[in-house]
């Protein structure tokens, strides 16, 4: 079998982001662009669940308008011609950030919470605990149940079948000295 051009038979998908009347349709990033995304996810999500909205590429020696031209890609020079606000700009990018990692209820979620962080993004590690402990509470209770072993089910059960082990005439015969 041949293999057909893998771009060839990809639907290109975009990411469409109204915005003031204008739609900004956000492209898939390239590799480089996506690799540098991924490295920078985790320090994302910290400042996110810090409230550090304004800081998204702090660090690194990462500046906010790269951040905005990987994230928002051609889209940025356009935004930022049509005079979209900071918060918007902002918001953009976030979602089109998560929408590259490939999580997009999470770009919907950024996108749905205009400026403010997500609940799922501000909570505390003991509440991110609890909920990763109830999801795993519910997972187990949705398993079919196995059937466990008890002690008596462990016990093997062994009957005495004949004489053989103990030397003993099997009850209910005579005994040849006694004969009782």
């Amino acid at each position: 079998m041949a293999f057909k051009d893998l771009r060839e038979m990809l639907q290109p998908e975009t990411l469409p982001l109204p915005i003031g009347g204008i739609t900004y349709h956000i492209n898939q990033c390239s590799a480089e662009d996506w690799l540098w995304m991924h490295a920078r996810g985790e320090q994302l999500d910290v400042a996110l669940r810090t409230g550090r909205y304004n800081d998204p590429a702090e660090g690194e020696g990462t500046s906010q308008a790269e951040f905005y031209q990987r994230t928002l890609g051609e889209h940025f020079g356009k935004m930022v011609a049509d005079g979209v606000s900071s918060q918007e700009l902002m918001i953009a990018s976030y979602t089109a950030f998560f929408w590259h990692l490939g999580n997009r209820e999470y770009a919907e979620q950024i996108w749905a919470a205009v400026g403010a962080a997500p609940k799922a993004l501000t909570a505390t590690t003991a509440e991110v605990n609890e909920f990763l402990a109830q999801q795993n509470r519910a997972a187990r209770r949705a398993k079919p149940a196995t059937p466990r072993a008890t002690s008596a089910s462990r016990a093997t059960k062994t009957t005495r079948a004949s004489s053989a082990r103990t030397g003993a005439a099997p009850r209910g015969t005579k005994s040849s000295t006694t004969g009782r």
